[in-house]
């Protein structure tokens, strides 16, 4: 398993909205023959809950970016660099609760082995 570097991108705030700001992300996939960019974004909800997605870069002006598939059979990878931004955003907001968006393009069986996968990861990040 490798986890991709990410970048920090400047935050989006909004004014007299349901989510108070997007915090932006992004990392680049060294897979040979797949080396996406993806975007990550953590929008932060007046709720103190913050839903973590993430696309394709090439995808950004899609209205089915979180959907789209890229057939580069690295999950595991996009979403344990994914989660490396969990702690930088429980720095900022020790109380909120986390949740991520996903494309309903998985069997039952692969949810539950990445859910395993995203417990054990937060288990070692304590």
């Amino acid at each position: 398993m490798e986890l991709y570097p990410i970048n920090i991108l400047p935050t989006q705030y909004y004014k007299g909205e349901r989510i108070k700001c997007v915090h932006l992300f992004t990392f680049k996939s060294t897979k040979k023959n797949y080396r996406y960019r993806y975007i990550i974004e953590a929008e932060v909800f007046d709720i103190e809950f913050i839903a973590i997605k993430f696309y394709q870069k090439n995808h950004k002006l899609s209205k089915k970016k979180y959907q789209t598939l890229t057939n580069a059979n690295e999950v595991r990878n996009i979403v344990n660099s994914c989660l490396q931004v969990i702690p930088i955003l429980l720095q900022i907001y020790p109380n909120h609760s986390f949740g991520a968006v996903g494309s309903r393009a998985i069997s039952i069986d692969e949810f539950n082995k990445m859910r395993e996968v995203i417990e054990n990861e937060l288990k070692n990040k304590k």
